[in-house]
């Protein structure tokens, strides 16, 4: 092999191992997300039969479909997009930041918290209310019957116990 042909395998071959490295950390770093409960599961509502969503959260980064969109406008598609998971409000934050999001409040988990509260008054997605330490959850109208308490409970993967009666679902 030449020198330069050599030159330039040898930089090809190391940014390959970066490339590598950096997705192993990646990788670390969203199930450390996933853990804390910031990242939603995606695979985990797919593999249950309940999501139908085009674009997943880290997929928001690629296109940044939340630049230049308003708070209520970017939540709805958040939700929307991953119909049939109940998401809370920090998930759905982070959603929005990895989407391109420019948060201009201090407090921007409250921004979410409230536009999320809006959309499920006007009835545009539901509202599953916590209790306690347990955060309000929010799905999308598409895809679970209305007041199907099953289907509430399945959507909301391993959070069965965040129900409580049947009446606790707002916007159905």
């Amino acid at each position: 092999m030449d020198p330069a042909t050599k030159k330039l395998f040898e930089e090809k071959m190391a940014i390959h191992r970066k490339r590598r490295d950096l997705n192993q950390r990646e990788a670390a770093i969203d199930t450390a997300l996933e853990i804390l409960g910031v990242r939603p599961d995606p695979q985990d509502a797919i593999s249950r039969g309940f999501m139908r969503a085009t674009r997943l959260g880290d997929a928001y980064a690629a296109d940044l479909p939340f630049k230049g969109k308003t708070i209520p406008d970017a939540c709805l598609t958040v939700i929307n997009d991953y119909e049939g998971l109940a998401l809370d409000k920090r998930q759905v934050e982070y959603c929005l930041a990895i989407g391109g999001y420019q948060f201009d409040a201090k407090d921007p988990t409250n921004s979410v918290e409230i536009a999320l509260r809006r959309l499920a008054a006007e009835g545009k997605c539901n509202s599953i209310k916590g209790s306690g330490v347990q955060m309000s959850r929010y799905r999308s109208l598409a895809g679970v019957p209305s007041g199907s308490r099953f289907d509430i409970q399945a959507c909301m993967v391993g959070h069965a116990d965040d129900l409580g009666d049947s009446d606790s679902v707002v916007g159905s």
